[in-house]
């Protein structure tokens, strides 16, 4: 159920669940404006120049920070300019070719099943998103197994 006390709903469209809940997710676009950013993405550490930052942390920060008269905020804003000049750049983890096709296929099961309102939909449904959600986790650890084999030459 959506209230609201003006006109500014443009479009509801009922998607499949969230995880294994029998709920059904509501995309609801608005007519609103937001300046903030969408969502936060991570850091890519991988792209990082680390030799550059290494070299960075050789240095008598006490006379780097002596300069600016000991502000704790100006202190912070200058280590984190400095740093940031080292390529460690935020990205989204970009999903495998495989693991698209498969939720594109998740997606068209629950919309056949929100038209049909049948068992073997339903059915077929539960077990394509029970498998979209195997491969993901799959994904996801086997990129964290590559990271900690590449931590030692590679810190």
């Amino acid at each position: 159920m959506v209230i609201t006390e003006s006109q500014s709903i443009t479009n509801i469209e009922s998607l499949a669940p969230l995880g294994k809940s029998d709920h059904a997710m509501l995309m609801i676009e608005t007519n609103f404006l937001n300046d903030e950013s969408p969502v936060d993405q991570k850091y890519n550490f991988n792209k990082g120049d680390y030799e550059a930052l290494r070299s960075l942390m050789d240095r008598d920060w006490d006379n780097d920070f002596a300069a600016i008269n000991y502000g704790i905020e100006m202190m912070w804003n200058t280590l984190k300019t400095k740093i940031a000049r080292f390529n460690i750049i935020k990205w989204k983890r970009p999903l495998k070719e495989e693991i698209r096709d498969q939720i594109r296929l998740k997606k068209c099961l629950w919309r056949k099943y929100i038209r049909n309102k049948d068992t073997l939909s339903r059915l077929q449904y539960v077990t394509q998103r029970n498998k979209v959600k195997k491969i993901m986790r799959n994904d996801l650890k086997e990129e964290q197994n590559m990271v900690t084999q590449q931590y030692k030459s590679n810190p």
